[in-house]
């Protein structure tokens, strides 16, 4: 490494990250290139600790701002640390405790201790990235919890259960008759469903649900056409790009965001939708968590959050490492979620569409991250048959599909939180 504590830089305690595997170095990142960095600090030091609200309970912003967001004296020490490695901060957001930096490659290298190099991998990809840990002076060991950015390699993917993760058309005429569901099972539409459940059918007027992608986009008409066909008021949608993503439908929509827009405006009537657009990066995820809880100027302000993309099939330990997820994303993005707890604010997360196993193969029961994390609500695929009334049997989901592939409800053990969040239980697995 070109750092070390000779340098007067130390290791930033879980910034720690390999190349990808299948991934070769092929050369050192262009020491002119531009990038762009975000830098998580800490809660305002000695400071009282993030309460979980009751329901109607939820913090103001202003209260979290001043009693949870950093610091002016870190802030400050990160604004200079910038200015003597010949950075620019971008953007501050006190309560989201983060700061995004701006410079050369070879600027981030002195900066943060990094040698950050050009990687190919297998599958004729190639991202820029780095080989160990992220270093910071000494004053600010204690000061930054995460940098992202730096390795710009894309972590994690959607979750589908439209066959085999295929583009879909709205005039799509999918038979998932006999794959697993219950007898009598046919279409239902997204009112109906809410029907089943109970769901209150007031308007959802005032309210705006956020929806984050990683990737993908949609085509307004399509969107328009699904409501009509429904007979359902179109909601008012808002696109917020996140570090230069944008709505990038191509030349079909994709099946995810789209139906992430359709069931949740049509179950919330009268609600506004904003879609966040991100890269699919550390950077990204953490960016765009930022973005939807801790809205700055100008800004939507969802009451909801609904996601449906992960950032790695498992939270232990090995699996992040082998998935080239940090420690540190993990502890960035839970506390991002703990934020939106206090605020009040609804978080839903899909649990994942490949089983216990989520794709590890270890033998063990894994969940897919954030589907895991304490401070959101994650959902699991069920199906309805047998629609009789409002009474209707469900069963777990688990099918295959046309052409092969199958899929089933996501669910299994949060290592990094069971501990700490949750009592002991003798049935839950070490």
């Amino acid at each position: 490494m070109p750092a070390s504590t000779s340098k007067g830089l130390h290791p930033l305690r879980g910034s720690e990250r390999r190349p990808a595997d299948g991934a070769r170095a092929v050369g050192p990142a262009d020491p002119k290139e531009q990038m762009s960095v975000t830098v998580v600090v800490r809660r305002r030091p000695g400071g009282p600790t993030l309460p979980t609200p009751a329901p109607g309970a939820a913090l103001s912003r202003e209260e979290f701002k001043t009693q949870f967001g950093a610091t002016d004296h870190d802030l400050k020490e990160v604004a200079d640390f910038a200015q003597r490695n010949h950075l620019t901060v971008e953007e501050t957001n006190v309560s989201g405790r983060t700061v995004k930096l701006t410079g050369t490659v070879a600027a981030m290298d002195k900066a943060f201790g990094v040698d950050l190099q050009r990687y190919e991998t297998g599958d004729n990809g190639s991202y820029r990235g780095r080989d160990g840990f992220v270093h910071v002076p000494e004053n600010l060991l204690d000061v930054i919890e995460g940098v992202f950015g730096l390795d710009n390699r894309p972590i994690g993917g959607r979750n589908s259960t439209i066959v085999d993760r295929r583009p879909i058309s709205l005039e799509d005429d999918i038979d998932f008759a006999n794959i697993g569901d219950p007898p009598n099972t046919g279409v239902l539409t997204v009112p109906q469903v809410a029907g089943l459940y109970n769901f209150p059918t007031t308007s959802a007027a005032g309210q705006t649900i956020g929806i984050l992608e990683m990737g993908g986009g949609y085509k307004p008409a399509d969107i328009k056409k699904f409501f009509t066909s429904q007979s359902l008021t179109t909601p008012t949608l808002t696109d917020v790009g996140i570090d230069g993503a944008t709505n990038s439908p191509g030349t079909s929509a994709d099946q995810e965001v789209v139906l992430d827009i359709c069931v949740a405006g049509a179950v919330a009537q009268g609600a506004d939708v904003a879609v966040y657009f991100a890269d699919g990066t550390q950077k990204g995820w953490v960016d765009a968590i930022t973005k939807a809880v801790h809205p700055q100027a100008g800004d939507p302000t969802p009451s909801v959050l609904s996601i449906s993309w992960f950032i790695c099939d498992g939270d232990d330990a090995t699996t992040l490492s082998a998935e080239g997820v940090t420690t540190a994303e993990l502890d960035a993005v839970s506390a991002a979620f703990k934020d939106a707890a206090a605020l009040g604010i609804t978080v839903l997360i899909a649990s994942g569409d490949t089983g216990s196993d989520s794709r590890v193969g270890d033998g063990n029961a894994h969940v897919q991250y954030p589907g895991s994390d304490p401070w959101i609500t994650s959902c699991g695929g069920t199906t309805v048959g047998n629609v009789s009334g409002s009474a209707f049997t469900e069963v777990a989901w688990n099918d295959t599909f046309f052409g092969g592939s199958t899929g089933a409800e996501g669910g299994g053990i949060n290592y990094p939180f069971r501990r700490s969040s949750y009592p002991d239980h003798p049935s839950i697995p070490e």
